[in-house]
């Protein structure tokens, strides 16, 4: 491999205070697994068992002692229960975890030397950006974490003239809590500026891989009609900071990750985190159409109150309109909207994709589709952090984001009968299998 296309090998280098905190974290790992695998097995199988057992008598007696009679032991029996059940659950995990036979990973996954040729420009430039922020970090780092600490101790010593002040013991935690804010403080920009340029680089070429598509900063977004039709809930602010874009199987698309919040009081709250997806079809509707996820009585009332134009449509589909309400101001338009077929993948949108029920708005030729994110979904398109390498796994993992947020377009263009068909007249047919 020539010069020009070779990578620069990189090492990790996290700053000093969260170097020491994981590593204080390793060095427990490994002292646990060496004193769990050090004690024979059938003697680990043992006391998973006495332990169990043990939990569950202990709890009962405490519960006779305290409550002589029926109650105390049926109390005693109820929770000796859940705690000896408890027990079984963590420690069998633990030692699952520890005795499990732990295979070298590969440095880095398929796919990941392929996208560093790609990239072996941009890598290099980011590798070079990257340890400019690494050692200005440092530099920060040297005034900054001392103030952290020293503002720590100080506030640890006016707290002392409360009622019940912190200890000794305590004082070591607030001093690592103010090392890790200096450290923090000195990260906090340098870090948003660093990913800001990462996805800006790297980003728009992996979604070129993937067709006419581009990456960027999301734009203004006009959610007004959303927020109207109840797709969206109130809010108060909008973020929206990437944008997959361009046309997709001959057609424009737009894919934001946007996050809505509404402030309560004092608090504020997320009130939707997920995709929107902007479809633009080949035909247009002389109506608008709303399908938004069932609020139950309460909720459906006050959306009909608010639709205005927007009648309610009745469906022949039970298990659609269990989950979801349409409102639209030409009935006859949205049933033809709203085939068997639509109404089967709308309601399998979410289903094992990570997502929950989605709303979408139909509107002149654009269909939008809101898609709130699962339990457990993280940010997409999430770049390293500055102090790992640029190049390797995470490029895989980006390209990744990328073909998922796709196959969710895939889905939403399904949906519609003209726009699957244009899909369809441009996808190029599979070659005969001559085996």
């Amino acid at each position: 491999m020539s010069d020009d296309h070779r990578v620069p090998a990189e090492r990790e280098e996290p700053p000093l205070v969260h170097a020491m905190l994981m590593g204080a974290i390793t060095g427990f790992e490994h002292t646990l697994l060496w004193v769990i695998r050090s004690i024979n097995r059938r003697v680990q199988m043992f006391l998973w068992g006495a332990g169990t057992v043990g939990a569950f008598v202990g709890i009962l007696i405490l519960s006779v002692v305290e409550s002589p009679g029926w109650e105390g032991a049926l109390r005693g029996v109820v929770a000796g229960g859940f705690l000896a059940l408890l027990f079984a659950a963590a420690m069998g995990w633990l030692l699952l975890w520890a005795n499990r036979e732990r295979s070298r990973r590969p440095d880095q996954p398929a796919g990941a030397a392929a996208l560093n040729t790609l990239l072996a420009p941009t890598l290099r430039e980011l590798s070079v950006v990257r340890a400019e922020v690494i050692k200005q970090v440092k530099a920060r780092s040297v005034t900054r974490v001392p103030l952290g600490m020293a503002g720590a101790v100080g506030l640890w010593v006016l707290v002392q003239w409360g009622d019940d002040p912190p200890g000794l013991v305590a004082l070591v935690g607030w001093v690592v809590v103010g090392a890790l804010a200096g450290e923090m403080w000195a990260i906090g920009k340098l870090e948003r500026e660093y990913h800001r340029r990462y996805k800006d680089q790297v980003l728009p070429v992996l979604a070129a891989r993937l067709g006419d598509l581009t990456y960027r900063q999301a734009g203004s977004q006009d959610l007004q009609k959303l927020r109207e039709f109840r797709i969206l809930p109130e809010y108060d602010s909008a973020q929206a900071d990437d944008e997959i874009a361009g046309t997709y199987h001959g057609m424009p698309l737009r894919v934001v990750e946007a996050r809505l919040q509404r402030r309560s009081g004092d608090n504020t709250q997320t009130v939707f985190d997920g995709l929107l997806i902007e479809l633009t079809l080949p035909r247009a509707l002389s109506g608008t159409t709303a399908v938004l996820a069932d609020e139950g009585v309460l909720g459906n009332l006050k959306g009909r109150w608010r639709s205005g134009a927007l009648q309610p449509v009745r469906l022949e589909d039970p298990r659609f309109e269990q989950r979801f309400e349409v409102y639209s101001d030409d009935q006859v338009e949205a049933r033809a909207l709203l085939t068997p077929a639509f109404m089967e993948r709308f309601n399998a949108l979410a289903a094992g994709s990570g997502f929950a029920l989605p709303g979408a708005l139909a509107e002149g030729n654009r269909l939008v589709v809101a898609l709130p994110k699962g339990m457990g979904t993280g940010n997409l398109f999430e770049p390293p952090p500055f102090w790992k390498p640029a190049g390797g796994e995470i490029l895989v993992t980006l390209e990744r984001d990328i073909r998922a947020v796709l196959r969710m377009a895939d889905t939403v263009i399904d949906l519609d009968f003209w726009a699957a068909g244009r899909k369809r007249d441009r996808t190029p047919a599979a070659a005969p299998d001559r085996t």
